[in-house]
């Protein structure tokens, strides 16, 4: 068995040198480390960062590595404040990909070699035709990402919370049209908001998230000032503290003006998505995460699916350049909770689609294209195309599904970048497929 694993390794406090761009079948060498100059140390220094480099050429060069071999390029991971709790897995495995075309490999392959964390996975008419594992889902430790690493899944969560309250549509306990004062009776604008607004964004209820790291915007103004900031660490630090229990929620959002007239205009809200998860659980009397996984995860048959982190889950990092930064695991539960892996979001997407979990209408209602792209907790243009992002903490999601192809494409990344390259991907498979311009989007997010 791979001694990588023989014993569990602290981890590493500093800079720790790693590369991204690996191949398979291949041992870690550590013959190109670059070198950082007094300069860059001295501004590390002045922004409250300690460095250590922690360099073991004759160890990694001795150890086989179920992970691509480094290339040029590196990364450095700067010491964070935040704290690693999970079992370490019992076992590895081998490198895991799969390459059924050898021209839909080629065309693909850029993506590939430029080096990246995480997973892609290509399904066209029900059969897996690509799929790549690369890099570490825990770089301190170097436990490679495995064919049943999980990542966080962002703001594609809502589809689920979506599913779960068109089932007690569908049961008779709830509608979708009524003003949801009859649910939640001490918010002060429940009486101007249905449950069909709270999930197709049209409520203008404030968004609780602005100004946090999953306020991409935001995000993006601060860590412009680059990882080495103590403002940009501060800010990526406190993602973990966020609460975003629905008495929390409603004390933040308060008595505060809505944006809009209900129904009249789209802003993404994930309040409302905290509110349908309260709903949920009065209408329901159970919590909303034991009412999801018994109605709708246990169901799809989504084993690796969960609002816990577990052994299997990935450690998410937020990267700008060759720096990157451990970010705290998602506090959020139904607008941005779920860990899953790509084939169980492949397969989640399908089923969807062949109507296994909904009654026929509310199928419909599901996968209708929205007016604003964004339809009852997916984003749905206006062909059927399904594509939904999420960038969020240390991850980024990206999921499309054609259906008039079959085809279904994931991108899960446990590396948060300024360079969203999932989006040139995903034109590069539309291509290949002769699908049009599918690719050209720019739906809701987060």
């Amino acid at each position: 068995m791979n001694r990588l694993l023989e014993k569990q390794r602290k981890p590493h406090r500093g800079f720790l040198c790693y590369n991204t761009s690996m191949r398979r079948n291949d041992r870690i060498q550590v013959s190109h480390i670059p070198t950082l100059s007094m300069a860059f140390l001295k501004r590390c220094l002045a922004g409250g960062v300690l460095i250590s480099v922690f360099l073991s050429a004759t160890a990694c060069a001795d150890r086989p590595i179920p992970t691509p071999t480094p290339g040029p390029s590196s990364v450095y991971t700067i010491a964070s404040q935040s704290t690693i709790d999970r079992k370490t897995p019992e076992e590895t495995v081998g490198p895991i990909g799969f390459y059924g075309e050898r021209e839909l490999a080629d065309a693909v392959a850029p993506f590939r070699e430029m080096g990246y964390q995480g997973t892609i996975l290509i399904v066209k008419d029900g059969v897996v035709r690509y799929e790549d594992y690369s890099g570490y889902a825990n770089v301190e430790h170097e436990f490679p990402i495995r064919e049943v690493t999980t990542y966080e899944i962002g703001g594609i969560t809502r589809q689920f919370t979506a599913v779960g309250v068109l089932k007690l549509s569908d049961d008779g306990l709830i509608d979708l049209d009524v003003p949801i004062s009859e649910y939640i009776p001490e918010y002060v604008h429940a009486e101007q908001i249905t449950i069909r607004m709270l999930l197709e964004m049209t409520s203008g209820i404030p968004d609780y998230l602005r100004g946090t790291l999953a306020d991409k915007d935001y995000t993006e103004g601060r860590v412009k000032d680059g990882l080495t900031h103590p403002g940009t660490l501060e800010l990526i630090d406190s993602f973990g503290g966020i609460d975003s229990s629905f008495e929390a929620v409603l004390e933040q959002i308060g008595d505060k003006s809505l944006l809009f007239e209900p129904g009249t205009e789209f802003s993404l809200s994930n309040t409302g998505y905290v509110f349908l998860s309260e709903i949920i659980e009065r209408v329901s009397g159970i919590p909303y995460i034991h009412y999801i996984q018994k109605n709708v995860l246990t169901p799809a048959g989504l084993e690796t699916a969960t609002f816990t982190a577990s052994s299997d889950t990935a450690i998410g990092y937020v990267s700008r350049g060759t720096l990157q930064y451990i970010a705290p695991g998602t506090p959020l539960l139904s607008d941005c909770g779920l860990r899953m892996s790509a084939k169980d979001l492949a397969a989640w997407i399908r089923l969807i689609d062949a109507g296994t979990l909904l009654s026929p209408d509310s199928r419909d209602l599901l996968l209708r294209p929205g007016e604003h792209e964004y339809g009852t907790g997916i984003t749905v243009k206006s062909d059927g195309t399904i594509i939904e992002k999420s960038d969020m903490g240390g991850f980024s999601a990206t999921m499309a599904y054609v259906p008039s192809d079959d085809l279904t494409v994931v991108v899960l990344l446990n590396r948060n970048g300024d360079v969203r390259w999932a989006d040139s991907l995903l034109e590069t498979v539309f291509d290949y497929y002769d699908i049009g311009e599918n690719g050209d989007t720019d739906e809701a997010g987060s």
